[in-house]
């Protein structure tokens, strides 16, 4: 007797049942990979947010810089676009002189959003005052003090830490075009001595300032001093040196990002300067005195 098994049946249904698993991995596949995806995206649009945030925080400090704002109309910006790019950010500042500011700055890119803030304690911080002396403060005959922007609407600020009779001196044709402070409870009448048409506020501090010791980088006080600057100079690098004495008419001018370490005296004779161009810096550490004598 002849038998046949036939086996056609069960090979289709093997071949649908691994067609249906192929199937089913495949669409799980491409599920976690549109999933995993859709996750890259979100993480890309939180982290160009970031940016966006900190692009903002950015643009309210160079704004609050400028000094071209009041306690009154603190600097507001919404959805502000960044150049070349299709994120924005926004920024608020609150606060006031007294208690400090605080920067809100949130960034907006796609489905992604960041807020960062930044606080900034400005009340009787000594970098506030165009010069403060924590002893007294001597303003020559034609001695002038201004606004950094002329066009802004601050004035400018001197002070001292000491309430002791005319610890601040300011001679015949000298202009002190800003606010005036003395030390903690100290007597503006007492301490402040010939100021001549004041055109701000004259008032004791709410309290001292604290003036911290600030030590030259090492990479300058390490070095050999290169002498004297005197008669007319430009800068381009950094050094150390002994003093600066310009006389009559000289000037110092800093062309590049300078930092000076003066073991002595800065002085400046009869209308001589120091002049910073465009696009410069400098920063003084001196060991001395800042000397400016008439005109």
């Amino acid at each position: 007797m002849n038998m046949r098994v036939n086996k056609k049946g069960s090979v289709t249904a093997l071949t649908l049942l691994i067609a249906v698993v192929l199937t089913i991995t495949g669409i799980a596949s491409l599920g976690l990979a549109y999933q995993a995806r859709l996750k890259v995206i979100r993480e890309i649009h939180k982290m160009s947010a970031r940016v966006a945030a900190d692009a903002g925080l950015t643009k309210a400090l160079y704004v609050i810089n400028q000094n071209e704002w009041d306690d009154d109309s603190l600097p507001l910006v919404s959805n502000e676009a960044i150049p070349n790019w299709d994120a924005t950010f926004s920024y608020s500042v609150t606060g006031n002189s007294d208690s400090g500011y605080t920067i809100s700055a949130t960034g907006n890119y796609g489905s992604g959003e960041k807020t960062v803030e930044a606080k900034l304690e400005c009340d009787n911080h000594p970098f506030k005052f165009a010069i403060f002396g924590d002893e007294s403060v001597i303003f020559k005959s034609k001695s002038e003090v201004g606004k950094i922007n002329s066009s802004s609407s601050n004035k400018a600020q001197i002070g001292t830490n000491s309430t002791s009779d005319s610890s601040i001196k300011i001679y015949n044709n000298a202009v002190i075009d800003g606010d005036v402070y003395v030390g903690h409870q100290g007597d503006p009448s007492s301490v402040i001595w010939k100021l001549e048409n004041p055109t701000g506020v004259e008032e004791a501090l709410s309290s001292a300032i604290d003036l911290k010791v600030v030590d030259a980088p090492s990479y300058l006080s390490s070095q050999s001093s290169n002498g004297d600057i005197v008669n007319n100079t430009t800068m381009e690098t950094s050094g150390k040196y002994n003093t600066v004495n310009l006389g009559n008419k000289e000037t110092l001018t800093i062309d590049g990002e300078v930092e000076l370490y003066l073991t002595g005296s800065l002085t400046l004779g009869n209308k001589a300067s120091l002049e910073i161009l465009e696009g410069s810096s400098l920063i003084l550490y001196i060991d001395g005195k800042i000397e400016g004598k008439n005109g």
